[in-house]
């Protein structure tokens, strides 16, 4: 019995190690980025552009991603940081979903401007396969932009506390 014993715990002790030893296999680097026009609603409706780099090992990864309207009279714009979750793919088509932090200024005409404010940003979209590394990268995105800081001094709160943006953009995987 002692000898039965001894056996199948080298037996488990084996298969333990065999699970860890696939478990720890690096999964292969999965990296895009994206260049983004679109619509971002503030004061008025905005032309917008941006750009983003994700890093997605498996179905959930992490984006950085900058977004600016037009420049002129009013300009809005940040910085976020996100999670992005792809769920899966249907036909030529993965859908996928993000969230996260960053940060949110405006600057009005006459030289007024928000300061810098915390925002946090939901999303979605889909991406649409065009051939190789190349996609369609639909999105959209609402934003919550936080409160103007005391400590700003002449700052001004923003156009709107709930901006979005609809954006169509070119999507390469590398």
């Amino acid at each position: 019995m002692g000898r039965h014993t001894r056996s199948v715990r080298r037996l488990l002790s084996g298969a333990a190690w065999l699970v860890a030893l696939v478990l720890m296999t690096p999964l292969s680097a999965r990296a895009d980025a994206t260049v983004l026009v679109g619509l971002t609603s503030v004061d008025a409706l905005r032309p917008s552009f941006g750009w983003s780099f994700s890093y997605r090992p498996s179905a959930v990864g992490v984006e950085v991603e900058y977004l600016s309207t037009v420049p002129g009279d009013y300009s809005a714009g940040g910085i976020f940081g996100s999670v992005i979750v792809v769920p899966g793919t249907i036909s030529n088509v993965q859908i996928f979903v993000l969230g996260g932090v960053g940060v949110w200024g405006e600057g009005f005409d006459g030289g007024k401007r928000t300061g810098v404010l915390s925002a946090a940003n939901v999303g979605g979209g889909v991406l649409v396969g065009l051939g190789g590394p190349v996609r369609l990268r639909l999105d959209y995105r609402l934003f919550r932009l936080g409160e103007v800081a005391e400590a700003e001094v002449g700052a001004i709160a923003p156009s709107r506390k709930h901006p979005q943006r609809i954006a169509a953009g070119l999507y390469f995987d590398f």
